[in-house]
């Protein structure tokens, strides 16, 4: 999943933005309130909605797999059309991201524009569950059902997956559960109880998948980091792997802090992390983004390359956003050059761990030649040939100059990405 340049970022926000205007009265019924106007506590008032009122006997929970790599931007467009009438802005918003993409379907994750997409995407099967009668509450692409048997809340996940497929998406069954409503309160309470234990009040992550460890820099509660370390890790790291399991949650919430406080014990649990929680994956990312360009950067990239090197992950859009800290680092290692440029180069590797391998390499001598480099580029997808470029500049090598304005010639986002790099620090803009 291509990490974008700010250019991009703009575009898909602009375009975004013109949707959400033209849907702005109906953002309520459309799912579109979280991401247009957050306001702190909407994901724990979600969670609570099926408590309110009168108790039914069953609350189910389901989650879309994988649900932002398979939007159909043909399907996004026509719901587009559907509900603005605005035809021109369909066309750009499927244009745009299949150019970005590469390909015609899926969006970046990131952006809150692609929030707002996805959240679109989803109303016309908001509107199919509705009209069959099936009593349903979504806050992104997580749902939640009232039934008063076990048996009727299963049928109504049934009816929810039914309508996923036809959109070419399918419920992730891990994460879908039916339990009593007791249940479904304790899980509740057990998150609460978490977080009461840490000394902290509940952080309401922005819609989406993103966190900015800046935010927490300030906090002055008296030891609250420890209290956090002790709620979140020194008991979380057990059998309870479950996405949904209070203990994976607290991860989620503790990640920011822990970031902020610059605190390294989720550094010496960085393997567990990894391999048993890959679901956490983009916020641990963000975590170890969190250590870049203070004291304990060293400490980030030494913890990264031991993940790393020890062995082949089984997930490898996890062992992506783990180079992904790698290539935003100025800090290196160079024992670690062959296993990035084998990766770099390999024509196994998605691009998105091949593009960040190569700027990876970039901030070492032991950056591939121009031939290589040249088989990468003419290789590579469209969202992955910004890095290529960034890697390019960032390597100043005898032909970088060159090589640079030969392939970005034509192309005005690859000249823009390769002229952001000398002019920005790092950090924000890879």
């Amino acid at each position: 999943m291509p990490d974008l340049s700010i250019e991009a970022r703009l575009i898909i926000e602009a375009l975004a933005k013109r949707l959400a205007d033209r849907l702005a009265g109906d953002a309520d019924l459309l799912g579109l309130s979280p991401h247009i106007a957050p306001v702190q506590g909407q994901k724990i008032d979600f969670e609570r909605r099926p408590l309110e009122g009168a108790r039914p006997a069953y609350v189910a929970k389901a989650d879309i797999a994988s649900f932002y790599e398979y939007v159909d931007h043909d399907l996004l467009a026509n719901e587009t059309v559907e509900l603005t009438g605005d035809a021109e802005l369909a066309s750009a918003i499927k244009s745009t991201l299949s150019e970005l993409m590469g390909r015609r379907f899926g969006l970046p994750q990131g952006p809150q524009g692609s929030d707002i997409f996805a959240s679109v995407y989803l109303s016309r099967v908001d509107r199919v569950l509705m009209r069959a009668g099936v009593a349903v509450e979504r806050f992104n692409d997580d749902y939640l059902f009232r039934a008063e048997s076990a048996a009727r809340a299963r049928r109504d996940v049934a009816a929810l997956e039914r309508t996923l497929r036809d959109l070419g998406l399918i419920l992730n069954h891990e994460k879908t559960q039916v339990m009593t409503a007791e249940q479904y309160e304790e899980g509740l309470s057990a998150y609460q109880e978490l977080l009461e234990a840490a000394a902290i009040e509940t952080v309401e992550l922005p819609a989406g998948y993103t966190f900015d460890p800046d935010e927490f820099e300030d906090i002055s509660l008296e030891s609250a980091d420890e209290a956090i370390i002790a709620a979140a890790f020194e008991s979380a790291l057990d059998d309870e792997t479950h996405p949904f399991s209070a203990r994976q949650r607290m991860i989620d919430t503790a990640l920011p802090y822990l970031a902020g406080f610059q605190n390294l014990q989720p550094l010496e649990r960085l393997d567990t992390l990894v391999e048993t929680w890959p679901a956490h994956i983009r916020n641990v990312n963000l975590y170890l983004r969190g250590l870049i360009d203070t004291e304990h950067e060293r400490a980030a990239v030494d913890a990264v390359v031991a993940v790393l090197g020890e062995q082949p992950l089984a997930l490898p859009w996890v062992q992506g956003w783990l180079v992904d800290v790698l290539a935003r680092c100025t800090e290196t290692d160079e024992s670690f050059t062959g296993w990035l440029t084998e990766n770099a180069l390999g024509s196994t590797v998605p691009w998105f761990a091949r593009g960040r391998a190569l700027i990876a390499l970039a901030h070492t001598e032991a950056f591939p030649d121009q031939d290589a480099v040249s088989e990468v580029f003419e290789a590579a997808s469209i969202p992955a040939r910004p890095d290529v470029a960034a890697a390019v500049q960032l390597a100043e090598t005898s032909w970088s100059e060159q090589f640079v304005s030969s392939f970005t010639a034509g192309d005005a986002l690859l000249k823009k990405a390769a002229e952001i790099v000398q002019s920005e620090p790092l950090r924000s803009v890879l």
